[in-house]
């Protein structure tokens, strides 16, 4: 059933939709349609990753618009998994975005606003604990606009 904020705000106090606002939250001006506008594409990080069952990590989605610039959608967009009993992601109010691990297996990580269906984000969940990382080069000098590819 759809409502119009008119209806509801014929029947609420002010006090109360200004606590409904803030719990949404949505800031002034921002809202999902808003991000939808001329909306290209959405990536999602990480691309892949091996997560430990039980632990969580923070999925990110990135607008990619028709004028080239960019937005956090992480809050705005429908987070979808093609396996729940293997990973999970939450929809819920600040808590967008955030995957946990529940079983191991492999699933596949989305998310969908206005229409527009971002990359996919392959996910592995494994009964390793990760103990160490290393990144080459250890050490690195880089004047001024200089790169260097990390591995």
């Amino acid at each position: 059933m759809r409502f119009s904020m008119r209806r509801v705000a014929a029947v609420m106090s002010p006090l109360a939709l200004v606590m409904l606002f803030m719990m949404s939250g949505c800031k002034k001006g921002e809202t999902a349609r808003d991000y939808a506008e001329n909306l290209t594409a959405i990536l999602i990080s990480p691309e892949a990753a091996v997560v430990p069952i039980g632990e969580t990590m923070q999925m990110v989605a990135t607008g990619i618009y028709e004028d080239r610039s960019t937005a956090d959608l992480t809050a705005f967009v429908e987070w979808d998994t093609s396996n729940a009993a293997v990973a999970s992601v939450s929809n819920g109010l600040d808590a967008e975005g955030l995957l946990e691990a529940v079983q191991l297996g492999t699933a596949d990580i989305g998310a969908t606003l206005g229409g527009v269906d971002s990359a996919i984000s392959s996910i592995e969940v494994t009964d390793a604990d990760i103990l160490g990382l290393t990144v080459e080069p250890g050490a690195v000098s880089l004047a001024s606009g200089e790169t260097v590819q990390l591995t």
